[in-house]
């Protein structure tokens, strides 16, 4: 039961630089607020894949980010904190000193005060953003209190700099010139400008951007850049750089010099994003799809009320729009703050020409034309685009491991990372190295991110973790700073982490994640049942491959009588002893109508070599009378009775009937039919409905819940599964009702602390009636609605095993 294996595994590793969102406020100074974020973003070194999240004056943020921040995964959620000199700049008046009325002495007070200003709200914002995601944490000592996280907020100076201390500064960039917004820059233009190209520090006076812009912003790659946005980083100076020579598009300030690429993981179908509205929240969006999918626009009314609209606005949009058409791709229209109908107006005005075209006298519907753009909310699926090293991008390694009779594999030596050739010396970076790991494991079928806890990935020997790791949407991430002694002066391979990291199965997985919520976790009863006949078969696939209808109408026929027959009322083709059946080749053949002869044999000699079903013969004993199951291991000329132990000939007085030869006969697995007895089947019902299409797949079947201080029982489980990285809880009966009121509301509440113990996406009631009690269902979705942070879905499967 507890015997390991030993084998390779193999990974994928991702060099990258961090992705971070940093919280901004959303009020009447909001315009300054983004631009000092990406003005922080832009000296960071990749900071092209940083998202901005709004909040409210009392610390709200709106749920439409909560699922882009899922999908973003960023390994820090950061708030920026300004002095108290610049937030009374921002914000007259809003600083008071208790027993301070005199005006003078307060603006002393302010000028002189050197902690930066404590944003109450931002912290409670940033926390609540921070729940939706998987942050890079300093481990975790205790399960009862939550580790702190790695990096929480970035302090800003009296000019606006960012602090040492925290994420490294940008390796500067390699052109003399580089496309980048004037920190100065309010407008819309502007701000739509720093979305493409990061900020720059204002040197010089520059002016801001108009409508010319939209033409190499909707199109970079076949537009000449702009004069506005080039500028000049020449030894003389920095500045506006007009006149400049052609730059390529890609020459913006985020990508300059950091040795970084864009690169899509998945097929994005919807790849553009079309945001309209004038809201911080609005620009936002725009900013994180743009990060998310590899292309957001942020179009504003005064945009769409533009006087060149249909030549300057329209016309390349419409070409960007082909773009995506020919790449069989989607571009969706959203906003935050815009009604669908008002989106819809924008839809048919982006593709609507001023001109009537006709073709053959008839004139064309351009709204109709272009069918691949749609309004409503993008689904992300499972592209994302991402900012990777441009060295060793998908390098393949292969890791010895040991693995449990669980299925969770343990890593036997330590991961060895490369060194980006570009970035073998140390250069003016605060710490180093200053990119992070991305590990994926191809046979892994556990969920992404879900703020799983630290030690639950790293094997270690005690002491400080090798290196800060966390679960991260493609697998596991880590800082590869090693966390234990590093001399002054070691070289750079004593200065990088060798983490031992550990693949979970499921099991493992739901247990890691519950205990970070108080709950403990082991196989129920019914559980180590299906362990069992899975550990006979193999493996999870196999079982589940057993579970068809017309095989578990044979299966249920070994299922034990609810009470004795008597003789006129048996099949003669199945021998019951006591209440437990034993079925002959032609009981077998009845019960599956459907198989050929060949087919049949085919079974029963998969299942014999399983060992879920013994073949022999029913003897009877010369000493106590008794009939018993003798399996042909047993059998011999002379073999003992396992009732009373006395010894018997193998004659023709042994066997019910005296006939020329006894028939042989079939034993199911006992842990088979006490499984069957249970209903258990319906577990496997339901995975299997789960798993038909999926791309991925992995359960765990049924278990039980603690509460870890007490170990007092929470409620036990039938099945937690992940199907294509969704989280799904199923609770299975043979009747698809609770059982009344009382049961309701105590089934509900067991099966939504479990739920949002471990981040479920989904709960699905199962049943092999044809439909579940509406009551029940209905009660069970208004509940889970109203689940934090993430709702969770209610689904049902019915008539399983019955087609």
């Amino acid at each position: 039961m507890t015997a390991t294996t030993v084998g390779f595994l193999s990974s994928s590793l991702v060099l990258r630089p961090p992705r971070i969102a940093i919280l901004i406020r959303d009020d009447e100074r909001w315009r300054d607020w983004v631009m000092l974020a990406l003005r922080f973003a832009s000296t960071r070194w990749g900071g092209g894949g940083h998202i901005l999240i709004p909040f409210s004056d009392d610390g709200e943020v709106i749920e439409q980010f909560r699922d882009l921040v899922r999908a973003h995964d960023p390994d820090h959620v950061v708030a920026l904190r300004v002095s108290v000199t610049q937030w009374e700049t921002w914000y007259p008046g809003s600083i008071q000193f208790e027993g301070v009325d005199d005006a003078a002495r307060r603006d002393n007070l302010i000028e002189n005060v050197a902690m930066p200003f404590p944003d109450q709200a931002a912290e409670r914002a940033r926390r609540t953003v921070a729940s939706w995601c998987s942050p890079l944490r300093r481990g975790r000592a205790a399960l009862d209190r939550e580790a702190p996280e790695l990096i929480r907020h970035v302090e800003l100076d009296q000019d606006l700099a960012p602090r040492a201390g925290s994420l490294p500064p940008a390796a500067p960039p390699i052109s003399s010139v580089v496309l980048a917004a004037d920190e100065a820059w309010r407008s819309d233009w502007g701000l739509l400008a720093a979305l493409r190209t990061g900020v720059r520090a204002a040197h010089a006076p520059s002016e801001e951007p108009g409508i010319e812009l939209f033409s190499w912003l909707a199109r970079p790659e076949q537009t000449a850049p702009p004069e506005g946005l080039k500028w000049s980083n020449s030894p003389s100076g920095p500045g506006p750089a007009e006149h400049a020579p052609d730059v390529d598009s890609k020459s913006t300030l985020w990508l300059d010099g950091q040795n970084l690429l864009p690169v899509s993981q998945g097929w994005v179908e919807e790849a553009g994003v079309i945001v309209v509205g004038d809201t911080a929240s609005d620009y936002c969006l725009a900013l994180a799809y743009d990060r998310l999918v590899g292309y957001g626009l942020w179009l504003t009314s005064a945009m769409l009320e533009e006087e060149l609209f249909s030549r300057s606005i329209r016309f390349p949009l419409d070409r960007r729009i082909s773009d995506f058409e020919h790449r069989a791709t989607r571009v969706v229209v959203t906003s935050a703050s815009v009604s669908l109908d008002a989106l819809a107006r924008t839809r048919e005005r982006i593709l609507t020409n001023e001109f009537e075209i006709r073709i053959n006298g008839e004139v064309v519907d351009e709204t109709h034309r272009r069918d691949n753009v749609r309004v409503g909310t993008p689904q992300l699926g499972r592209g994302r685009s991402s900012l990777v090293l441009d060295e060793f991008v998908g390098a393949s390694v292969s890791i010895p491991f040991s693995t449990d009779s669980t299925g969770t594999r343990e890593a036997l030596t330590g991961l060895e990372t490369p060194v980006p050739t570009k970035r073998l010396y140390r250069d003016s970076a605060t710490q180093y190295p200053y990119w992070y790991v991305d590990v994926a494991q191809f046979s892994s079928g556990t969920p992404s991110g879900r703020d799983l806890p630290s030690e639950a990935l790293l094997v270690s020997s005690g002491g400080f973790p090798e290196v800060s790791m966390r679960a991260s949407r493609n697998g596991y991430t880590f800082d590869p700073r090693s966390m234990g002694f590093v001399p002054a002066g070691a070289l750079m391979s004593s200065q990088i982490g060798r983490p031992r990291f550990r693949s979970l199965s499921m099991t493992a997985w739901i247990q890691a994640k519950a205990g970070a919520s108080g709950f403990r976790v082991d196989i129920s009863e019914a559980g180590r049942r299906a362990e069992l006949i899975r550990r006979r078969l193999g493996d999870r696939v196999a079982l589940l491959d057993l579970m068809t209808p017309d095989l578990l109408h044979f299966f249920r026929a070994f299922v034990p009588l609810a009470e004795r027959q008597s003789p006129s009322d048996r099949d003669q083709n199945t021998l019951v002893l006591g209440v437990e059946p034993y079925l002959t080749h032609e009981a077998i053949a009845a019960q599956l109508p459907n198989h050929t002869l060949e087919d049949r044999l085919d079974l029963i000699d998969r299942l014999i070599e399983g060992g879920l079903l013994r073949r022999g013969l029913v003897l009877g004993c010369q000493e106590c009378g008794r009939p018993s199951f003798i399996t042909m291991d047993l059998l011999r000329h002379e073999y003992q009775c396992p009732q009373c132990g006395g010894a018997n000939v193998l004659t023709s007085h042994r066997w019910r009937r005296r006939t020329f030869e006894p028939r042989w006969v079939y034993d199911l697995y006992a842990t088979f039919r006490e499984f069957l007895r249970h209903n258990g089947e319906i577990d496997l019902l339901a995975a299997n409905a789960l798993r038909t299409g999926a791309r991925s797949y992995a359960d765990a079947p049924q278990l039980q819940f603690f509460d870890a201080a007490s170990n007092d029982p929470v409620a036990e489980v039938d099945l937690v599964a992940c199907v294509n990285d969704e989280l799904v809880v199923v609770e299975a009966k043979l009747r698809g009702s609770f059982g009344g009121r009382g049961k309701r509301l105590a089934q509900t509440d067991k099966l939504l602390k479990v739920a949002s113990s471990i981040g479920a996406d989904r709960l699905v009631l199962a049943t092999s009636d044809p439909d579940w009690s509406e009551t029940d269902l209905r009660h069970l979705e208004a509940a889970a609605l109203r689940v934090r942070p993430f709702p969770i879905r209610v689904d049902t499967l019915v008539n399983l095993g019955t087609s």
